[in-house]
């Protein structure tokens, strides 16, 4: 997660940034996310809120692969973007989803 988060920072200053890289760390995050979740209660919270923080990143990958004309890489970013909103942490009335997107 530390290149993305590099990256992303560098994308925000407006300096020069290695996308691919960025976008293919990101898309190894959420296997590892449902891991942890399934495995210990303890990482829920900071699982959640990063998962929020992340969401729309998940579409930007998207459409850079798309771009890029990378189709199953461009598939497994926005399939994950869509996964996301049906995790178990995120069900209810008060879901970050069911207020911000649906």
């Amino acid at each position: 997660m530390d290149t993305f988060l590099e990256q992303t920072d560098l994308k925000e200053a407006n300096q020069t940034v290695e996308e691919e890289k960025m976008y293919n760390t990101l898309l190894q995050v959420l296997p590892n996310y449902k891991n942890a979740y399934f495995l210990n209660s303890y990482y829920i919270r900071p699982i959640k809120e990063e998962l929020e923080d992340s969401h729309s990143f998940y579409m930007n990958a998207g459409i850079y692969y798309f771009n890029e004309k990378n189709y199953p890489k461009a598939y497994e970013a926005f399939n994950q973007y869509i996964e996301i909103t049906t995790l178990p942490i995120f069900k209810g009335k008060n879901s970050f989803f069911r207020m911000n997107i649906l």
